[in-house]
């Protein structure tokens, strides 16, 4: 599987604000990729489907694992992504927070080190970055510091990390 590092950071880069209100970014091409995977998922309606897409996925590796799937969810059993466990319990897809993160952990690419919002420790998936919204010129500055070409866009960022 591909993460947002494997694309061109720092690079485009597209910010969003996601449903919990807060401000995330992305390189734009992995949002874009990731997306379109998601509307895949959110598309299956068959077990044949989600198998199909478990077996092609790049940016997302898929919520479950295809040898583990029982005789009832044959080709054409009803598929409903938001039903399964690894979503209902925010756990699938990554959390746009924490992929942020991930982007300015380790060789930050601006000058000194990532200051924009905080880092929070959730209860389950670990650590993400949270950026209230009033946030948004300081992380658009220090994006543009990194070299990174920033421009919002909450839809893709929506559909790249939420099901």
């Amino acid at each position: 599987m591909t993460t947002p590092r494997d694309y061109d950071w720092p690079g485009p880069t597209v910010i969003g604000q996601t449903s919990t209100g807060d401000l995330v970014f992305l390189p734009e091409a992995y949002a874009v990729a990731a997306a379109r995977e998601l509307d895949g998922w959110r598309a299956a309606s068959t077990w044949g489907q989600a198998r199909d897409l478990a077996n092609r996925a790049q940016c997302l590796a898929p919520p479950f694992a295809v040898q583990d799937l029982e005789a009832a969810q044959d080709d054409d059993a009803p598929f409903d992504v938001t039903e399964l466990g690894v979503v209902a319990d925010g756990d699938w897809p990554p959390m746009p927070g924490g992929l942020s993160l991930e982007l300015v952990q380790g060789d930050w690419p601006g000058r000194g080190t990532f200051e924009v919002g905080a880092v929070v420790d959730t209860v389950f998936n670990g650590p993400v970055l949270q950026i209230a919204p009033d946030q948004e010129e300081a992380l658009c500055g220090a994006l543009a510091a990194a070299g990174c070409a920033v421009r919002r866009d909450d839809d893709l960022v929506r559909s790249a990390g939420e099901v």
